[in-house]
C-alpha cells in the first residue's frame, strides 16, 4: 500500500488542488503534515476527504508551531515507518499535481524492477498562470543518475516514490542543509540503492515566487555546494557541479529561468 506525504503550510487552495489530482485503482493514503499554519489556513480533515477521489483516504497531522519543511517531512517519515501496512512512500507538494495514473505507473515499475528502490519521473514546470515553462528530463538509468548527482539533483522531490527499506536504512532527512534537504537525501539514496526515472511527465510542478526555491535560492545553492563537497569524488562531474553551483550563486533569478527554458524546453 502507498502513503503519499504532503507537507502543508498556509497553502490550503494548493493542497486541495494537489489532492484532487490524486487517483488510484485501489486503496491509497494521503498524509498531510500541517506545519503550524494560521487558523484560517489549517486543513480540516472532513473538508479534504469530501474532495478526495474514490479509494483515497486522507489523514492530517498538526504540528503545534511552524518548524520548517524538514521537521514536517521527518514527522511524516516516522509515521510511515511506524505503520507496517505501507510498502511505499511517495511525495507531492501543495499546488503540484500529477497525472491520473502516476502512482499506478510508479508502483508497477518498482514491482517489475526489483533492483530499483526509488523511482522518479520527468516533470513539467509551470508558472502561477498555468503556462508551460520547461520540462525537466533527468537521466532514467541509475548509472547515469549516480554519476550526475554532483552536477544537480536528478530527482524532483514531489515526483518520487520509495520502498519502505529505503527509509528504514537511510532514515530521516538531514537538517544541516537548509532548503536542500531533499538533494542531500537523494544523494545518499543513490549511493546505497538503485534508482531510476520514468521517461514520462507524471508530475506538474508550479514555480511559486514565494516558494523555498525562489525566496531562499542563495541559501539553497550554498547548501548544494556543501552537499557536493560532502559527497565529493574527484572527477569531471564533481568539478562541473562545483562550477555550476558557484555560478548559480551570482546569476540573477531571471537569467536562471531563461536558461532553463532554453535548455529544457
Amino acid at each position: 500500500m502507498i502513503l503519499i506525504l504532503i507537507p502543508h503550510y498556509n497553502n490550503l487552495e494548493g493542497l486541495k488542488l494537489s489532492l484532487k489530482s490524486i487517483h488510484h485503482r485501489k486503496a491509497i493514503s494521503v498524509l498531510v503534515i500541517d506545519d503550524g499554519s494560521r487558523p484560517e489556513q489549517k486543513p480540516q480533515l472532513a473538508d479534504l476527504q469530501k474532495i478526495a477521489n474514490p479509494n483515497v483516504s486522507v489523514f492530517v497531522e498538526y504540528l503545534d508551531e511552524n518548524k520548517g519543511i524538514t521537521e514536517a517531512l521527518n514527522h511524516g517519515l516516522q509515521l510511515f515507518i511506524d505503520d507496517p501496512k505501507y510498502n511505499y512512500i511517495a511525495r507531492l507538494d501543495c499546488g503540484d499535481t500529477c497525472v491520473r495514473n502516476r502512482f499506478h505507473i510508479q508502483e508497477e515499475f518498482l514491482k517489475n524492477n526489483e533492483s530499483v528502490s526509488m523511482i522518479g519521473s520527468w516533470v513539467r514546470f509551470k508558472n502561477k498562470k498555468n503556462e508551460d515553462l520547461f520540462t525537466f528530463k533527468p537521466p532514467t538509468e541509475h548509472k547515469k543518475i549516480k554519476k550526475k548527482m554532483s552536477i544537480r539533483c536528478n530527482f524532483i522531490h514531489p515526483s518520487i516514490m520509495m520502498e519502505r527499506k529505503v527509509v528504514e536504512e537511510i532514515g530521516m532527512y538531514p537538517d544541516q542543509y537548509e532548503a536542500a534537504e531533499d538533494y542531500a537525501y537523494f544523494f545518499k539514496v543513490s549511493r546505497n540503492f538503485e534508482t531510476a526515472n520514468i521517461n514520462k511527465c507524471l508530475t506538474e510542478v508550479t514555480i511559486d515566487p514565494n516558494g523555498i526555491s525562489s525566496t531562499q535560492r542563495n541559501v539553497q545553492n550554498k547548501s548544494k555546494i556543501k552537499i557536493i563537497q560532502d559527497n565529493k569524488e574527484f572527477n569531471i562531474y564533481y568539478l562541473y557541479g562545483m562550477l555550476l553551483s558557484y555560478g548559480l550563486l551570482i546569476a540573477p533569478d531571471s537569467l536562471v529561468l531563461k536558461v532553463k527554458r532554453l535548455v529544457m524546453k
